[in-house]
């Protein structure tokens, strides 16, 4: 009897509270969903086990006083150590993003347990103590507060972390973490010492009780706003960036277009000039000169062509325009642009903000390789379906975090990367990015009408 209400108990308290812990990992286990709930459950059954074992034994060798009650409680913290591990085993984030949601669970959990306890202590209040938790109804009363409490974590989570989780730099992950062991650490010493049994009996220790509850969870939600409102502020920032830089290969491209025309302006009216000297070299035999002439006049020819790679102006002024940065940095470009000459349903900023973070990107990659730096642009319209696909050299170190690259920047947020992903999702299609030796690949699939 013993031995299963401990089982029991132990489960009711845990499971709620590892699903909160899983939950913002989701998408980032080692395993498949289904394997991974069934690992966690079986590696759940055992500690509660272990659990319900070890308070059998000190209830047979204990007192039933607080000493077993203080013993029983240390050997659940002890049992919280492999759950602990077991995260971070499982998930494949970062050791900071691990501690701070494993933080923020055992702050949770000790906030609607102690409220538990409470309502438990008063409901009991005339009933003798054994020393052990979960007696009568209480396992009950801990089920229905986390049934109505955990939706609320749960959303608290999705509205307000989850959104900036992949925006936050390694140090910032680091400052949450901290700062969600210092509060879980807070709640623990102050509820050590505010006596709330029995409770509704000292009205000081309850306002002191539910003051410190909601001062540590209002300083999570203030702290997610304002970490949620930076990194607004950032993309905003990144936006204007973006569009400024826009604007700026606007301008490059008509400040060429503008040297083009006058170029060609001055070879069409040095053309009959060009014409007699040719002449003159052929009737006099001058083969050799000739030809030199010849490949020179073609060179600037070429010098002076208007580069048109598709009937889409957004596409091919951006496209050109880090064509002629890669021939001004000896880069191997090359590009297959295979697009409708109707309008694409894209709008003009999303496709020049996307194409501009790609090959920005590829560009300043390949250009840190020494020798034989490459990029080769893919664009291709089939059925409903825009792919863009980009391969580019690069010096073969890459920075990884939870299975996304990073910049190698340091401190470096990775918003490009964002705006390429958050651009894809707008328009139902997706992003990966894989990399084999040197050969990094990047491929972008759009759903257009």
């Amino acid at each position: 009897m013993i031995f299963m209400r401990l089982f029991c108990g132990y489960l009711v308290q845990v499971c709620p509270f590892a699903i909160l812990g899983f939950y913002p990992f989701t998408n980032q286990l080692r395993y498949s969903k289904k394997k991974a709930i069934i690992s966690t459950g079986i590696f759940l059954l055992l500690l509660a086990f272990l659990f319900s074992f070890s308070g059998t034994y000190l209830y047979a060798v204990l007192p039933h006083d607080n000493s077993l009650f203080l013993a029983a409680n240390i050997i659940f913290l002890l049992c919280l150590i492999p759950c602990f591990l077991w995260l971070i085993y499982i998930s494949l984030a970062s050791w900071e993003k691990k501690l701070f949601i494993f933080s923020f669970t055992l702050t949770s959990a000790l906030a609607l347990v102690s409220i538990c306890n409470m309502f438990i202590s008063w409901i009991y209040r005339n009933v003798e103590t054994d020393g052990l938790p979960y007696k009568g109804w209480s396992s009950l009363i801990i089920l229905v507060v986390s049934v109505v409490f955990l939706p609320l974590l749960m959303l608290l989570l999705e509205k307000c972390y989850m959104p900036i989780a992949e925006g936050l730099s390694q140090r910032e992950n680091r400052y949450l973490a901290v700062l969600s062991l210092v509060l879980f650490l807070i709640l623990a010493s102050g509820l050590s010492f505010i006596d709330i049994t029995p409770p509704l009996q000292n009205s000081m220790f309850l306002f002191l009780f539910f003051a410190l509850l909601f001062s540590i969870f209002f300083i999570y939600l203030i702290y997610f706003k304002l970490l949620l409102s930076l990194h607004e502020k950032l993309l905003i920032q990144k936006h204007n960036q973006e569009l400024h830089h826009q604007l700026e290969i606007r301008d490059e491209q008509y400040c060429r277009f503008t040297e083009t025309i006058e170029g060609t302006r001055r070879m069409r009216h040095d053309f009959k000039h060009n014409l007699l000297i040719l002449h003159s070299m052929n009737q006099e035999g001058k083969t050799q000169e000739l030809g030199e002439y010849l490949n020179h006049y073609i060179q600037q020819l070429q010098e002076y062509e208007i580069v048109k790679l598709c009937d889409n102006a957004v596409i091919n002024w951006v496209v050109s325009y880090y064509l002629a940065i890669a021939k001004e940095l000896h880069l191997t470009f090359t590009t297959r642009i295979s697009i409708p000459d109707t309008h694409l349903s894209i709008e003009d900023a999303d496709l020049s903000v996307l194409l501009g973070n790609l090959l920005e990107n590829a560009l300043t990659a390949a250009k840190g390789v020494k020798n034989d730096g490459f990029i080769h642009f893919n664009m291709i319209h089939s059925g409903k379906m825009l792919a863009i696909t980009l391969d580019n050299s690069f010096n073969g170190i890459v920075c990884k975090e939870e299975e996304h690259y990073r910049s190698t920047k340091k401190d470096h947020r990775g918003i490009g990367l964002q705006s390429i992903q958050s651009i894809a999702e707008k328009y139902n299609g997706g992003v990966e990015f894989s990399h084999e030796g040197t050969i990094f690949h990047a491929s972008v699939m759009l759903k257009i009408q």
